[in-house]
């Protein structure tokens, strides 16, 4: 049983990097071709969940939030991961108030983190 959490972890981490590596190609083209989603509904209330048993010290807790597409939102789990460089940081993605409409600024790693989605 030990091997198979293994198994599942390492392949939990594998689709988390995908998707982040994604996600930060996709970044710069959005932000200039000025795409970007917004809604009025708010999302719903965020779950109550326990943070796993994290594996080892390398490991940093992302947590999980509600993505908006066509069919309304839906909540991306949370996953312990480890950065994809030492010393860098996860500012977590949040879906914000912001001229009338609710606007999912997404997170990225950095040396730093900001507080809000104005900096």
């Amino acid at each position: 049983m030990p091997d198979l959490m293994g198994k599942l972890m390492r392949f939990s981490n594998l689709i988390r990097r995908v998707f982040v590596g994604a996600a930060r190609a996709l970044v710069p083209a959005a932000s200039f071709a000025g795409v970007f989603v917004s809604v009025t509904i708010a999302p719903p209330v965020l779950p109550v969940y326990t943070q796993p048993i994290c594996p080892g010290e390398e490991y940093l807790w992302t947590p999980g939030y509600w993505a908006y597409d066509d069919e309304g939102y839906y909540w991306v789990p949370s996953v312990l991961v480890r950065p994809p460089q030492v010393g860098l940081l996860l500012d977590a993605g949040l879906v914000g108030w912001d001229g009338g409409v609710y606007v999912f600024n997404p997170g990225y790693w950095g040396s730093r983190m900001l507080a809000s989605m104005a900096e």
